[in-house]
């Protein structure tokens, strides 16, 4: 890593980057609002910081020696996101106040594999200058979060209801492919 500038653009194009998480942040704008949406930002910074700690610290050495680990967690993060997929594609915009509950978005969170590459790769190992990587990623991830929920307001106020229907089949589809490629992964050989 160049720096901390080349983490600062490392970092903006991963999370800028369609997932599992700005899914479901651009979703509940769409159904349930710009500001109502706020609070998810909370959970997804909750979420990713825990992630990024737990693989820094716990699955870090455990998956560099064991690729069997790396490939159970994108198994298990597949198979959420399969069942959160189906709950979006059935879900209907115009009939709910609250398109996605905070719980969704902590556990797609800690489960994205955005965190493993941003706690493995990017953020260097702990030394006395990891502290500065930290100060720079915690205000990232609710700025380029808040960019995803406001996506989803604009793209419902659009005035096409068409455009707003397909919302959450769109999600679906995003999240359906994010648990294939990630069930794919782990069903490959090592």
């Amino acid at each position: 890593m160049a720096g901390i500038d080349g983490f600062v653009y490392a970092v903006l194009a991963i999370l800028l980057v369609p997932g599992p998480t700005n899914t479901l942040l651009a979703t509940s704008g769409a159904a349930a609002g710009f500001v109502r949406s706020l609070p998810l930002l909370l959970c997804e910074l909750i979420g990713y910081e825990t992630a990024i700690v737990v693989y820094r610290l716990v699955l870090g050495p455990v998956l560099t020696r064991s690729p069997g680990g790396a490939r159970l967690m994108h198994a298990l993060a597949g198979i959420y996101l399969v069942v959160l997929a189906v709950g979006l594609w059935r879900w209907r915009l115009a009939q709910a106040t609250r398109a996605v509950r905070a719980h969704h978005v902590l556990i797609t969170t800690l489960l994205n594999p955005k965190a493993l590459l941003i706690a493995l790769v990017l953020i260097p190992l702990p030394g006395p200058a990891e502290a500065r990587y930290w100060f720079v990623l915690t205000p990232l991830i609710p700025l380029i979060g808040s960019t995803w929920i406001a996506f989803g307001r604009f793209l419902s106020r659009s005035g096409s209801q068409a455009l707003t229907a397909l919302i959450p089949k769109a999600a679906s589809v995003v999240l359906g492919a994010f648990a294939a490629i990630l069930i794919l992964s782990a069903l490959r050989e090592p």
